[in-house]
């Protein structure tokens, strides 16, 4: 926990029990609060970029939320493939994946992680490349 606040406010910076101290006109108050780790609220696969034309690569992310606010990366922990090679193409690049689109046409891109399948589909649209359908790529708290 942070030491000291002028504003009334205490920052957890570490798991574990604190002493809340505040003194106000001479009296003075002690609690003890308890620091739990965040949770996990949810996955999450981020995109760069949504639609790519034939040629065009996009980062593709999996990302973990925690109650605190805070996100981790678990890209280079989870596993990429793609339905159809001719369409669009996983590549790995150290701790970063990216999709690669080859050509118009449809493919579903799968990202799993400790169980859990997220898919993205990608499909052909005139004059404008590759699009990802996005609203499929959240796993709620409950089912992570």
């Amino acid at each position: 926990m942070s030491a000291r606040s002028d504003r009334g406010e205490a920052q957890a910076t570490a798991q574990g029990l604190a002493t809340i101290r505040a003194t106000w006109n001479g009296k003075q108050l002690t609690r003890e609060l308890q620091v739990w780790p965040a949770a996990r609220a949810g996955l999450e696969v981020r995109l760069q970029a949504p639609v790519v034309f034939p040629g065009e690569v996009t980062e593709v992310q999996l990302v973990e939320r925690l109650t605190d606010g805070s996100v981790v990366d678990l890209t280079s922990d989870a596993g990429f493939s793609t339905s159809n090679e001719a369409v669009a193409r996983i590549e790995l690049l150290g701790r970063r994946a990216f999709v690669r689109a080859f050509s118009t046409g449809q493919a579903a891109v799968m990202v799993s992680f400790a169980g859990l399948r997220a898919v993205l589909s990608v499909s052909e649209q005139p004059a404008v490349g590759l699009e990802f359908d996005v609203e499929q790529l959240e796993v709620p708290v409950g089912l992570a």
